[in-house]
């Protein structure tokens, strides 16, 4: 595959020749990744995240962090420079907030009492926990791991789970058409065939759940009154259909069956 890449790379040339090319072709080449490799865009370095206090129970002490990024795969970006100090009187906690990166899902923090030298969280509320702040009231023994050097998250990544993005964009028609979204919880969405309604778990508007007709469901589109069915803001052309009255002339069907909401 290597010498495919570099005979259509860089036709008539050797591989030393050829190094520095910014681009490597594979023609009729495929490349194939296994076990737990991923193919990615790498995640960007956090910047310095921010710390403040609340009222808490941390140990008295003046502490500094830095945060760890993970990807959608459990694979860690770029650790974040150290914060400013944050001190407790032994009745406050230290807040650590910082603002995710493209592809962070998830965050690990590290402590110390110097910023030169801290230790991160393997286990328990401090390793890979989701939101964009940690409040900590924790004991030193939650930090025990190396600050890791290996930064192998991706912000948009294509492994063995599928392709994550924060942007999806699909082209047709001279454009593009942008897909994404802000999260506060992990959503499952699966999509149907062209006879089904789009399921979501997690949906959070409710108000609208029971739309699972065609035609919706009532108190969806329709609602039921005495003598006929109000449909709501839906304009007529009247008349729609005439009916004869008992004792007078042709009535609109639209004004004794369907009416439109003031």
């Amino acid at each position: 595959m290597v010498a495919t890449a570099l005979a259509a790379a860089c036709p008539g040339r050797t591989r030393s020749s050829c190094a520095g090319a910014n681009q490597d072709v594979y023609q009729s080449s495929s490349i194939v990744i296994s076990g737990s490799g991923q193919l990615g865009y790498q995640m960007a370095m956090p910047s310095v995240p921010g710390v403040s206090n609340v009222a808490g129970t941390l140990a008295a002490g003046t502490y500094f962090y830095r945060v760890i990024p993970y990807d959608v795969n459990g694979l860690q970006g770029p650790v974040s420079p150290v914060t400013a100090s944050c001190t407790s009187s032994g009745s406050q906690a230290c807040v650590v907030s910082f603002t995710p990166v493209a592809g962070q899902v998830s965050t690990s923090l590290c402590r110390g009492v110097t910023s030169n030298n801290l230790a991160c969280a393997s286990v328990g509320p401090a390793f890979q926990f989701s939101g964009s702040s940690f409040t900590d009231n924790l004991a030193s023994g939650n930090f025990s791991a190396s600050v890791p050097q290996v930064a192998n998250g991706s912000a948009t990544v294509l492994g063995a789970g599928g392709l994550s993005t924060t942007n999806y964009r699909v082209i047709g028609g001279g454009a593009a058409a942008t897909i994404n979204g802000t999260f506060t919880a992990n959503r499952t969405q699966t999509l149907p065939d062209n006879s089904g309604v789009v399921p979501v778990s997690g949906y959070v508007n409710s108000a609208y759940d029971n739309f699972n007709r065609a035609n919706g469901a009532i108190g969806a589109s329709f609602n039921v009154t005495n003598g006929g069915i109000m449909w709501p803001r839906m304009l007529f052309r009247e008349p729609l259909q005439e009916t004869t009255s008992p004792s007078g002339p042709p009535i609109p069907f639209s004004t004794i069956s369907l009416h439109r909401p003031p």
